[in-house]
């Protein structure tokens, strides 16, 4: 079973449609936050071109550092230091 398979495979969601790529970062162990990894989820959940991608990817980093974030501690230090 692929990476990006077996986290979605874990995640117990009621509607599709609450599904979005942030979710990467609720679902991940931090030390499992690649490049690759990130790159292959979100091209999973967006028919986006690169750029938009890569946008989506930094915007969502933002609101995993943010200090008033869902996110504990450890997420936001991983999320402020690639």
């Amino acid at each position: 079973m692929s990476f990006l398979a077996s986290n979605i495979k874990n995640l117990t969601m009621t509607a599709e449609s609450t599904f979005t790529p942030i979710t990467f970062y609720h679902v991940t162990a931090v030390e499992n936050w690649t490049y690759a990894k990130v790159i292959e989820y979100y091209r999973a959940k967006m028919q986006e071109n690169q750029r938009k991608l890569l946008d989506s990817i930094k915007k969502d980093l933002q609101k995993v550092a943010s200090l008033v974030s869902e996110f504990d501690e450890t997420r936001r230090q991983s999320s402020r230091n690639p």
